[in-house]
């Protein structure tokens, strides 16, 4: 699996480390059935808060595909580091 688990026991939902250039560190897990889904653990508006940071949205407003095109990308990419660190980058 490309994500590992910061708890072994955490067979439904692993939890990881993920940091950002600009926006410092944050948990996110997996999530939704078949761990579909990833979501920020501690609150889930810190990942949209960075998304919308990065592509210089309002706070608190919908994010549309039409404002990642001009953003210039519609996907993020993660690297994996040792010690279950990932990178999250647009």
């Amino acid at each position: 699996m490309f994500f590992d688990r910061i708890h072994p026991d955490d067979k439904n939902c692993p939890m990881f480390k993920v940091i950002t250039k600009d926006f410092g560190s944050f948990h996110m897990r997996m999530a939704q059935e078949h761990n579909k889904a990833l979501h920020s653990v501690e609150s889930n508006a810190i990942l949209g808060e960075w998304i919308r940071k990065r592509i210089g949205a309002p706070n608190g407003g919908y994010v549309t595909k039409q404002m990642l095109e001009l953003y210039g990308k519609t996907y993020v990419t993660f690297r994996k580091y040792p010690n279950d660190i990932y990178l999250l980058d647009f």
